[in-house]
């Protein structure tokens, strides 16, 4: 039987989905439909700036951390209907888009959700827009100073443009970008997602925005497991939107190069899950325990917030194994079995 991912623990979905984020959130989502699943992971991972919040304010108040939480899931839902469209077929076109033209439409694609962010206010008439200024309305009335409601965007346009890098890199074929290239925008991607959504609980404190060397590197040590465990548990879609390049497939193609070609040439994701347990590419990609650890213990001060993000790894972790279990690669020296 497929093994099923484990609840998150602090799933709050319901209470951070809000009925204004809602209503703002629906015609955003019609254009690239996001599964319930995601739409209620996005929410849930509001929590993140609540734990942030919590850890850091001297006396939490519950209708600020409700804002905080609001407003990061907001956040967290924005970014997914944007990278609906980038990392879709019809949007990058795949590996013979030329690289310089691919990355200057998903640039103008992600500036224009940006500048609505920024300015809590859309300059066209798109869903996503509205959705942005909605969210940035939600991020500026959180902030205690323009000082640090600027330090928390500078730091969302930073992961925009890691974006612009990512659909770059992931659409590209194996033999075409190098695998240090592939393992920094892997870890980039999700770490300066994490801390941006994280951040959000910073909002509504007083002093400088500044973090800690030490949650700095904590925060790259998360994103690179949860975006290896990312990329293992999305094999199969991220196949069928013709990702080409990430960390699974990239390190599976160094491994077993014409097998790898074949399946994806193909589009046979059920090869390619077969290929990554024969080849232990799932080994490589998931952490130990003492790995994990370590990633933790850099993020002390910030109170529940390692312990959710070592949820989200061990969620994404379960569905690459309910995905393995479900092509049954019994056969297959394989982490999932």
């Amino acid at each position: 039987m497929p093994v099923r991912p484990p609840p998150l623990p602090f799933d709050r979905a319901d209470a951070h989905l809000t009925a204004d984020l809602r209503a703002a959130f629906v015609d955003a989502d019609r254009d690239a439909p996001i599964t319930p699943s995601s739409v209620r992971l996005c929410a849930s991972l509001g929590e993140l700036a609540g734990a942030v919040y919590d850890a850091l304010a001297p006396t939490p108040d519950p209708s600020v951390r409700h804002a905080v939480c609001e407003a990061a899931a907001a956040l967290a839902l924005l970014t997914k209907v944007d990278d609906q469209v980038i990392d879709g077929r019809p949007f990058h076109g795949g590996r013979a888009t030329p690289r310089a033209q691919l990355r200057a439409k998903t640039a103008r694609h992600l500036g224009d959700t940006l500048h609505a962010l920024v300015h809590a206010k859309a300059r066209g008439d798109e869903p996503r827009e509205r959705l942005a200024a909605f969210t940035g309305a939600k991020l500026h009335a959180l902030a205690t100073t323009r000082r640090r409601r600027d330090a928390h965007l500078a730091l969302v346009a930073r992961g925009w443009r890691t974006q612009v890098d990512a659909v770059a890199v992931f659409t590209a074929h194996p033999s075409e970008v190098e695998a240090a290239t592939v393992a920094r925008v892997t870890a980039r991607v999700s770490s300066q997602w994490l801390a941006m959504v994280s951040a959000v609980g910073a909002l509504p404190l007083d002093g400088p925005m500044t973090a800690r060397g030490s949650h700095v590197r904590g925060m790259l040590l998360w994103g690179r497991w949860i975006q290896r465990a990312d990329a293992l548990a999305d094999l199969a879609r991220d196949l069928d939107d013709g990702l080409l390049s990430t960390v699974a497939t990239h390190t599976l193609w160094h491994r077993a190069p014409a097998a790898t070609d074949d399946a994806l040439t193909r589009g046979d994701a059920r090869a390619l899950a077969h290929l990554v347990c024969a080849h232990h590419v799932d080994r490589a990609l998931l952490p130990s325990p003492a790995a994990l650890d370590r990633a933790a213990e850099a993020l002390d001060g910030l109170g529940a917030l390692p312990a959710h993000l070592r949820a989200v790894h061990g969620y994404l972790a379960a569905r690459w194994h309910a995905l393995a279990a479900s092509y049954d690669v019994a056969e297959a020296p394989c982490s999932a079995r």
